[in-house]
């Protein structure tokens, strides 16, 4: 069976091999194209993307670049109040406590979220600086803390999320963070898929309603059905008089098929159409949605099929 995303697992793959930073949010890369298909961007940075962390000699990305990894990424921040921003009750102005939480969509199109918090106690600051510049610096320290707090904390749940270090140790007048490329898989909706254009149409339309008030006539999609019937798919030489007489056979195999989850259902059929070296998959597809978009009775009929059929 052909592998549809076999040329981006060899990029990926040739990438590992030449050292590179890699992240798949829902690894491995699946060889099957569903609802959600993984999409590749790669980034590179400069020297002015890092800064100089103080008595380390290692590097640390910049809030600005960290968040164009995030972007590429696809991570979503949380605004919901309460579960992010200032957790400290504000009282002390020398004193904030900022959480960032980010969420990132997986292969099966749910969302991951990961939080992290940075704090900073201008009082503790105070006393490593020098008597005179003191009030002067802890004044600066005053105007940027809650921006300080929060871009730190972003900057941590990305590093958190993505598997980054902390810091790129500097090595042959370089570091790890110039020198490698950064490969970044995210999931989105196919945009290619009939039903993911209605979708999208109709949230365009949505949008334009909540607006102006009215819905123009051409971002109007056709209805999504309630449900996606199969298609009598195979060939009639292949039917034989007893075809409809094997789907409704049904044996204690339907009743556990019908009782997995419809990613594993989907996975099954695969499975078996591999082992059986079954011929017809491409051409039974053509002009159907993928499976995870059939009905029940859809997939149940298709899993009888592929079950009982013998090569010739």
């Amino acid at each position: 069976m052909t592998d549809e995303n076999a040329e981006l697992r060899a990029t990926l793959q040739k990438a590992h091999d030449d050292g590179h930073f890699i992240f798949i949010p829902s690894p491995p890369i699946p060889q099957f194209k569903s609802l959600f298909i993984p999409v590749l961007g790669t980034m590179r940075f400069n020297k002015d993307d890092f800064y100089l962390v103080a008595g380390s000699g290692s590097f640390g990305f910049h809030h600005a670049a960290a968040m164009r990894l995030a972007n590429m990424a696809g991570i979503d921040w949380v605004s919901d109040m309460g579960r992010v921003g200032r957790m400290d009750d504000t009282k002390n102005p020398d004193y904030c406590l900022f959480r960032a939480t980010g969420r990132i969509r997986g292969l099966d199109g749910l969302y991951q979220e990961l939080s992290a918090s940075k704090q900073l106690n201008i009082a503790e600051k105070r006393k490593s600086m020098k008597k005179d510049k003191a009030e002067r610096e802890c004044q600066h320290l005053r105007e940027t803390m809650v921006e300080r707090c929060e871009s730190g904390a972003q900057v941590r749940v990305i590093r958190a999320m993505l598997g980054l270090p902390a810091s790129f140790k500097k090595a042959g007048g370089s570091h790890g963070g110039l020198t490698r490329h950064f490969y970044i898989v995210r999931y989105i909706l196919d945009p290619s898929r009939p039903d993911v254009q209605t979708i999208q149409l109709q949230a365009l339309a949505n949008a334009h309603a909540g607006i102006y008030g009215t819905t123009p006539q051409m971002m109007e999609g056709p209805p999504m059905p309630a449900a996606l019937p199969m298609r009598d798919v195979t060939p009639k030489e292949e039917r034989g008089p007893n075809f409809s007489q094997k789907r409704n056979n049904q044996d204690p195999s339907v009743l556990d098929f019908e009782n997995i989850s419809t990613e594993d259902q989907v996975k099954t059929i695969l499975t078996m159409i591999e082992q059986k070296e079954y011929p017809h998959y491409e051409g039974d597809m053509s002009g159907n949605p993928s499976l995870d978009l059939w009905n029940q009775e859809g997939r149940t009929e298709y899993f009888n099929h592929i079950k009982t059929w013998e090569a010739a």
